[in-house]
């Protein structure tokens, strides 16, 4: 195989790979909103998509909605993860979780600077991921 064989057999597969990539991405953006949340959280967290529970999101921001025009708001996603005893232990506006000397479970509500007992939170494990909406003003 000569050097020019080789970078052609190189260029074909990158294209090729280049090619996937973008079709992959086009389906993406095809998927509704409510199937790829699904998917990438249930990725993210490594649960079943079936554990994964998405509000419909209101609708009352889009411009669309009556009366017509810019209202002045949308809604921010909000994800947490639960674990089996129903405890925020991932997402947004979880407490920082850690584990002292001896392997008991701590945490923190200021980012770090303090930390006390869990005692409550038995397993760090997320086996349950909820998206809710947040209504944010654009003003």
């Amino acid at each position: 195989m000569t050097v020019t064989t080789y970078k052609q057999d190189l260029f074909g597969c990158l294209l090729k790979l280049f090619m996937i990539a973008v079709i992959c991405f086009v389906i993406w953006e095809l998927l509704p909103e409510s199937l790829s949340d699904k998917l990438w959280y249930s990725f993210q967290y490594q649960v079943s998509m079936s554990q994964v529970n998405r509000a419909h999101k209101p609708t009352d921001c889009d411009w669309g909605f009556a009366p017509l025009g810019n209202k002045g708001c949308h809604y921010k996603k909000l994800v947490t993860g639960l674990n089996a005893d129903g405890w925020l232990v991932a997402g947004q506006e979880a407490p920082m979780f850690s584990r002292d000397v001896a392997g008991n479970i701590i945490s923190s509500v200021d980012d770090g600077k303090k930390w006390q007992p869990a005692t409550q939170v038995k397993s760090l494990t997320v086996t349950r991921v909820v998206i809710n909406w947040m209504k944010v003003s654009d003003e």
